[in-house]
């Protein structure tokens, strides 16, 4: 009998809101304590505030300890999540597909157990149906919040068109209220005779309303229980609440117009402006590539840089030599975009990141409108970009940027070009047999080993020596570049290969390590390659020193490399 045990299900359910509202109490991850099932109790770990790299902890009331930790996102689309730590191993995560009036959600897993215990266990119980169990209860919370979560939206909204209404209403009731109190007061005290000769109703008003008012300012100097004026005040509070009805009763009618004066309308003082709610640097790199698919002139793709931010592009099929630009350079980049392109699209793929850096990985679509520059009116152009940002109080102070761009330019040509690519990937990635894990260096955090496998390139280490850094079931996609125009997709024998190519086919090399981020299970580095090219090598010209910059996607599943994606500009 097997010692593990395999778990694959799933739940879906589709939600009357829309993919931003569901994606919006997904992306919460320190509110799910609050909405989770009680019997499904949940904590959250690490910093919560951030959708990359938290860590939820679930421990239910008829089950043992489960954790998972959210490594990867597409942008609204999906959240993957893997299992570690507790007593299940494996991914899994949420799916967001919309519809006409709804999104259906799709919560799923396909992870093991070790242990004798359960594979006994599963042999009774069905496992699988069990999890579903869980996770539809854990879908139906979900729609609970959704509907608590536009419930309180509409309510405020409610009542902040409420509010101005209501206090208006009583403005008025006041004011006239303190118009019929001061008039009363100003009849008992003033003899007719003395207004008939000396004033007008209105300046007997306005006298009356003079004396209330330093009657009242002298009773707040005096104190609660002081006697004014042969009065004694309340020290209850009933002395100061009636002391500053007084005090806005003389004020109001000190402020209106007097006899033969013209009316001014009232005007109300415009509210301040809501504070702007704090926005993740995640947020703001979406936001960032939302404006770029879109048709926002420069002045727009304007908010999302610094003033002194900086923008770094590296050689690719249409750029021969890297250029650096500055915020004018970069608007000036965007308004010839925009004169270029009939459309263009930026799609994130995925993105990981910490502390003020975002590495994002972008597909790139976009129709030519204008012969020039190398472009062709109605060229189809396609690639795959890594853009490295760096934040600073919310703007980008600094870009860098990898573009891979595909090697078609006509639609034709991408549907050849794609089917060779399919068939030399259906040979080069099928997964080994035995698709587990290699002897290799798995001590440290990831980013530990990401410079432990750096230091083996530059130690110009064998086949073997790299191949310890990756599972067995390991995929390696080079992205298309100028020395390999078509791109490639490597398991692992194929790494294995094409490391024994690169060291005969270059006399030495060296890799600069220029930056690194990440979260959850995935490390993004930046790169600077150098290496002399061996004489007779046919790949690249002999005898020359090359140059390339590239950047560098790892995926760790326990130690070890699953997933390698390169971004070269050479």
């Amino acid at each position: 009998m097997s010692v593990v045990t395999r778990i694959r299900t799933s739940a879906e359910l589709s939600v009357p809101f829309t993919r931003e509202e569901v994606w919006g109490v997904l992306a919460d991850v320190a509110a799910y304590p609050d909405w989770w099932p009680a019997r499904i109790r949940v904590e959250t770990a690490g910093d919560a505030r951030q959708l990359l790299g938290s860590e939820v902890e679930i421990r239910p009331r008829m089950g043992r300890l489960l954790r998972f930790r959210f490594e990867e996102i597409e942008d609204q689309c999906s959240i993957r999540l893997r299992f570690f730590g507790g007593s299940l191993e494996g991914p899994g995560g949420f799916h967001l597909d919309p519809e006409e009036t709804a999104t259906h959600v799709r919560y799923e897993m396909d992870v093991f157990a070790r242990g004798l215990e359960v594979a006994m266990l599963s042999q009774v119980l069905p496992l699988d149906r069990i999890h579903r169990a869980r996770m539809r209860r854990v879908l139906k919370s979900l729609a609970g919040r959704l509907k608590h979560v536009r419930r309180t939206a509409d309510r405020e909204a409610s009542n902040a068109a409420r509010i101005p209404a209501e206090a208006t209403d009583r403005r008025r009731v006041e004011e006239e209220a303190a118009r019929k109190a001061v008039g009363e007061e100003a009849a008992a005290r003033v003899a007719p005779q003395d207004v008939a000769r000396d004033l007008t109703e209105d300046d007997e008003a306005r006298r009356v309303a003079d004396d209330v008012t330093a009657r009242a300012v002298a009773e707040e100097a005096a104190g609660p229980g002081a006697d004014v004026e042969g009065g004694a005040v309340p020290a209850d509070g009933t002395g100061s609440r009636m002391r500053a009805l007084l005090g806005r009763l003389g004020q109001w009618f000190r402020d209106q117009p007097g006899p033969g004066s013209a009316p001014t309308p009232e005007t109300d003082v415009p509210p301040p402006p809501p504070a702007a709610p704090s926005e993740s640097n995640f947020e703001a790199a979406r936001r960032y590539l939302d404006d770029l698919s879109s048709a926002a002139p420069a002045d727009e793709v304007r908010r999302a840089f610094a003033e002194a931010a900086t923008l770094q592009e590296f050689p690719h099929r249409f750029l021969n030599a890297a250029v650096t630009r500055d915020l004018r350079g970069i608007l000036a980049a965007r308004a010839r975009a925009l004169a270029r392109f009939k459309s263009q699209r930026y799609d994130l793929t995925g993105a990981t990141g910490g502390g003020s850096q975002v590495a994002m990985e972008v597909r790139f679509r976009g129709t030519v409108g204008s012969t020039g520059d190398g472009f062709t009116e109605g060229q189809d152009l396609e690639a795959r970009l890594a853009i490295f940002l760096k934040f600073a109080a919310g703007k980008i102070v600094r870009q860098r940027t990898y573009s891979c761009f595909e090697p078609w330019s006509r639609q034709a040509e991408r549907r050849v070009i794609l089917d060779e690519r399919l068939a030399l990937a259906g040979q080069s990635v099928a997964s080994s047999s035995s698709a587990g894990r290699l002897s290799g260096p798995a001590a440290g955090s990831d980013f530990d080993r990401a410079r432990n496998y750096i230091d083996a390139l530059n130690a110009r280490a064998d086949a073997e020596a790299i191949a310890s850094f990756y599972t067995s079931d390991a995929v390696q996609e080079e992205l298309p570049n100028r020395w390999t125009p078509g791109g490639a997709h490597r398991n692992l024998e194929g790494i294995k290969r094409a490391r024994q190519r690169g060291l005969i086919a270059t006399t030495s090399e060296r890799y600069e390590l220029t930056g690194a981020t990440g979260g959850g299970s995935q490390v993004a580095l930046e790169l600077v390659w150098s290496g002399h090219a061996f004489e007779g090598a046919s790949v690249i010209p002999q005898g020359r020193r090359l140059e390339a910059r590239f950047a560098l996607f790892l995926t760790y599943r326990d130690g070890l490399i699953v997933r390698e994606r390169r971004y070269q500009c050479a």
